[in-house]
């Protein structure tokens, strides 16, 4: 305000001068004037002045002339010496009134210099504080302050920096070492179009000659609306750019891993909405990557699944049922994690397809069931060992009292007469009761019988022939049908044809008996070569057989009653029977298996899902031609 008010006096004191001045012009224009109204004086003068004048003439001579030049001189010195006062007293006041202008502005500018020192106290601190570089420029790109960052993050000292071209000095070439024209460079821009620009991707040059990235801001000064100059603000930023670098590399890294693993890496946005899809969810799923951007994460679950929220599964890894791109359904294991960028959530499932590993946990859980069994076998078997040491000795023992007991009821048989019916019948029902016991003895004896066969190759179809034919009566007595499905060419089996006529013969009476009403008895053979292990079937000492042994297969089925399943597994053991009293001594069956054991062989019994009981029993073939 105060430099206003001194502009507006300077201002007045011009206009006083030009006054003043324009006053004594007006002066001199007047004595003009009155010289050209005594012009006829200066003439005669020239007339006595000219060489042909009378001489002796005097100018001044006549009085009238004389006067009125004398006057003419009085005014003409009055005016000029009125005009120079007045210019004088002109002077003067324009002087003072200057000198006083130039005094208040002097005081002023003292005082705008105390406030600028002022501001820039408390601004140097600030400014020299500042971790990024500060360079204020004016309107020709020269620094004209630098603070103590800019110096450090360039090598030179403040001093240095100032004075110097900002362009010149600092960024005269790219990253890539081509010079950098002026005309092209952004500060340049701003100084001359004024529009404020940010920059990340280029590089300022230390005193040392190497560069650093950078990325600056540069803001236009104005005054009154003129650009007098520019601020770039600037900072290292080598840690970010190495930072994004690093994240990159590492982006590119995942994104290679992600699109060769085995396991489906599926990434999804905050509403479920798939983002990435690699190679593995492609292989999983059989859906491209372009069928599937965009699609709710959701639609690859089981229908049963989809309602069930995300969060449950966070955090987790769960097994779930896919759905493939055919509709097929097959078993996952999920698991699901969150991310986030900025301000945007996302997740991330690696779902990995368990098919085989569900089935290779059945596969255990079956050879897990195979081992169990094989465990009972083998306490089933030391039991019967033990059985068998034991109903050696009381067979034995008891044998020779039936005996005994036989005779006595043979010859009081024919001590009584035949008159007495009474006495006869008890006879008769002490004899069957003997039979009975001597039937037992017998398969007692035969159970705990030394392990020696005979055996020779036999055909097996002629074997079941011949037990078939020892079983006729009981067959046609039943009203049972017999149905035989026998391969033709059967390989010969090594048995004892006698032991295994036994076998056959059990089973047929089994049967039999399972079939009160009548029914059908089916036998059907085959020759198989066994491809794949299973029970009894792989490489183990204990298994009977090896993949790919040539083996000849018997089956027996009736369309009994068959035999209840609480009880299944207990119809090897000896005097276990599922018939009537006095219809078996539950000897047979395990009997039966002692012998086809003894075979190298296996025999399997279960119920059939049409009703009735499917025996099967499985020995190796001999080769033809050998011995």
């Amino acid at each position: 305000m105060r430099a206003q008010k001194g502009n507006v006096l300077l201002d007045f004191s011009v206009i006083t001068l030009v006054v003043m001045v324009v006053v004594g012009i007006a002066i001199s224009g007047l004595v003009t004037a009155k010289l050209n109204q005594h012009v006829w004086l200066l003439k005669a003068y020239d007339a006595a002045m000219r060489p042909d004048a009378p001489k002796g003439t005097d100018p001044f001579s006549v009085p009238h002339i004389r006067e009125n030049f004398r006057a003419l001189l009085w005014i003409t010195y009055g005016s000029v010496g009125a005009g120079f006062v007045i210019l004088y007293i002109s002077l003067i006041s324009v002087v003072r009134r200057t000198s006083r202008t130039i005094s208040r502005q002097r005081a002023d500018l003292e005082t705008a210099n105390a406030d600028l020192r002022a501001a820039n106290e408390k601004m140097a601190p600030i400014l020299n504080s500042a971790g990024e570089g500060i360079c204020g420029l004016d309107v020709q790109g020269i620094i004209a302050f630098a603070n103590p960052a800019a110096a450090t993050l360039t090598g030179w000292r403040v001093e240095d920096l100032i004075g110097r071209s900002h362009h010149d000095l600092l960024h005269h070439t790219k990253a890539d070492g081509t010079p950098y024209r002026k005309e092209e460079c952004p500060v340049h821009e701003v100084l001359n179009q004024g529009a404020a620009q940010q920059v990340d991707n280029e590089v300022f040059w230390r005193k040392d000659g190497t560069s650093f990235p950078v990325e600056y801001i540069c803001t236009p000064l104005r005054e009154g609306g003129t650009i007098v100059g520019a601020v770039v603000t600037f900072e290292d930023i080598t840690q970010r750019k190495q930072a994004e670098k690093a994240l990159r590399e590492s982006e590119m890294r995942f994104r290679s891993v992600a699109q060769w693993a085995n396991d489906a890496i599926i990434s999804a946005d905050a509403n479920g909405c798939i983002i990435l899809w690699n190679r593995g969810a492609e292989t999983i799923f059989g859906y491209g990557e372009e069928e599937v951007l965009g699609a709710p994460l959701t639609f690859l679950l089981s229908e049963r699944y989809r309602n069930v929220h995300k969060v449950g599964f966070l955090g987790k890894t769960v097994e779930l049922e896919g759905l493939r791109k055919d509709g097929s359904e097959f078993p996952l294991e999920l698991s699901l994690a969150t991310w986030t960028a900025g301000d945007e959530l996302f997740y991330t499932a690696i779902i990995r397809d368990i098919t085989e590993r569900r089935q290779a946990d059945a596969n255990l859980k079956q050879a897990h069931a195979e081992l169990h069994a094989l465990q009972l076998q083998l306490i089933q078997a030391e039991k019967m060992e033990s059985v068998g040491t034991l109903a050696a000795g009381i067979a034995h023992e008891v044998k020779n009292p039936l005996s005994i007991v036989l005779m006595g009821v043979n010859y009081l048989s024919g001590l009584l007469p035949n008159t007495d019916d009474t006495a006869r019948g008890v006879l008769e029902d002490m004899e069957k009761a003997v039979g009975r016991a001597t039937s037992v003895i017998r398969g007692l004896l035969d159970f705990s019988a030394a392990s020696v066969l005979s055996l020779n190759p036999e055909d097996l179809n002629f074997v079941v022939q011949q037990s078939l034919l020892l079983v006729k009566h009981e067959v046609d007595r039943s009203h049972v049908r017999v149905a035989q499905e026998l391969a033709e060419d059967l390989p010969p089996v090594t048995v004892d044809k006698g032991k295994i006529e036994q076998v056959f013969v059990n089973i047929f009476m089994n049967a039999i008996h399972a079939m009160p009403g009548g029914g059908t008895l089916t036998i059907r053979t085959y020759a198989t070569q066994l491809r794949e292990g299973g029970q009894s079937v792989g490489s183990r000492k204990a298994d009977q057989f090896r993949v790919g042994d040539t083996v000849v297969v018997a089956e027996v089925d009736d369309t009994g009653t068959g035999i209840p399943g609480h009880q299944i597994t207990k119809i090897y053991d000896p005097f276990f029977t599922t018939k009537p009293t006095g219809k078996g001594t539950g000897l047979g069956l395990a009997v039966t298996s002692k012998i086809v054991a003894l075979h190298g062989g296996t025999m399997d019994i279960r119920n059939r899902k049409e009703g009735g009981v499917l025996v099967t029993i499985m020995l190796k073939s001999q080769a033809r031609g050998s011995r």
